[in-house]
């Protein structure tokens, strides 16, 4: 796991945890999706296990069957990784924050929706681009015997959750679990990332 922390200079009680995907990882340096909300607010850059890690078929096959050994996916490690990011920002940086958010592109998008529901301190997920049920991914053992990625983003209810894409139709009992909380409005749609901060800033 690897991770770059930005901290304005006038200190921020907003935090924005990236967790990027291997499809995120292009050059070492690459902030571009981030320019609208650095200097603004402390940003994490995450990049948990597996995610930048040299790794052909052969080998990406060897490590999937070595955390089925032990009972785990690469993906359900990375929602460990996402939770411990918040641990140090909390404890570890000792850093005074109002909200956490979390954005993830894909597949970390849906990890983020899971640390979440584990973790009352992530105050709002943003997603771009999210799978609609977990056939599409992301793995994690035996889950669709007792949910989906429709359920799992329910369980973030009532905080928020800002979408960068239209949510998939498959996810309407979303939005009627946050119709149950009376807070429709926290499940919402954004143009950009810097408009979803904006959004979070201003509520």
């Amino acid at each position: 796991m690897d991770a770059q922390l930005f901290v304005p200079r006038g200190g921020a009680d907003g935090a924005l945890i990236y967790a990027k995907g291997p499809e995120d990882v292009v050059y070492p340096i690459d902030y571009d999706p981030l320019l609208s909300v650095l200097g603004r607010h402390v940003v994490l850059v995450l990049k948990s296990r597996a995610v930048d890690y040299p790794a052909d078929s052969y080998k990406m096959a060897t490590l999937k069957r070595t955390a089925a050994l032990i009972g785990a996916t690469i993906e359900s490690m990375q929602v460990w990784d996402i939770l411990r990011s918040v641990d140090y920002l909390v404890e570890g940086e000792g850093l005074k924050l109002t909200s956490i958010a979390v954005y993830g592109r894909k597949q970390m998008g849906a990890l983020a929706l899971y640390a979440a529901a584990l973790d009352q301190r992530i105050t709002r997920v943003i997603l771009e681009d999210p799978p609609a049920t977990h056939w599409q991914g992301p793995a994690l053992l035996n889950v669709l015997r007792v949910t989906d990625l429709a359920e799992a983003a329910a369980l973030v209810a009532p905080r928020e959750i800002v979408s960068l894409t239209p949510l998939p139709e498959a996810w309407r009992p979303t939005t009627a679990v946050y119709a149950l909380y009376r807070k429709k409005d926290a499940l919402r749609a954004a143009n950009s990332l810097g408009q979803a901060m904006k959004l979070w800033a201003n509520r």
